[in-house]
């Protein structure tokens, strides 16, 4: 229900919100997903943009790495938080610029050759995006 509210308030596809939190947890499985991280999006730390989603009183849990010198990643108080961050800030960053399509949210979102996909599962992301997606629908018609 979170994906499909966070999705109709911010006229995305709530099925291509949900299999994004698919392909960027490994279904749930990284480290990312559970507590105290929260985060089903891969986000990385934006105390800025976190403040602009959920306004300056909403308590911001912070940014953290999994390991040293990592990455620094958001950290949410719910999994819900999570969600709705993740279309706000879509919506804001990406469909308003322009990019609407799963392939132009790709060349930012998760470029090919990024810095930070050593292992190249970038170059799949449209791919695995797509085909998430047409699993949800599909079991939707089950």
């Amino acid at each position: 229900n979170v994906f499909v509210d966070a999705g109709n308030k911010h006229d995305l596809d709530p099925i291509f919100l949900a299999a994004l939190a698919a392909q960027e947890t490994g279904w749930g499985d990284a480290d990312l997903a559970g507590h105290p991280w929260n985060n089903i999006g891969g986000i990385t730390c934006m105390p800025d943009n976190y403040e602009r989603v959920f306004g300056a009183d909403y308590p911001n849990p912070g940014c953290a790495t999994l390991v040293t010198n990592g990455t620094s990643w958001q950290k949410f108080n719910s999994l819900e938080d999570s969600i709705k961050f993740k279309a706000a800030y879509l919506k804001e960053n990406y469909v308003e610029s322009g990019k609407e399509t799963i392939k132009e949210i790709q060349t930012v979102y998760a470029p090919d050759n990024a810095s930070n996909d050593k292992t190249g599962l970038n170059n799949h992301w449209v791919k695995n995006i797509v085909s998430i997606m047409n699993d949800v629908k599909e079991a939707q018609t089950i």
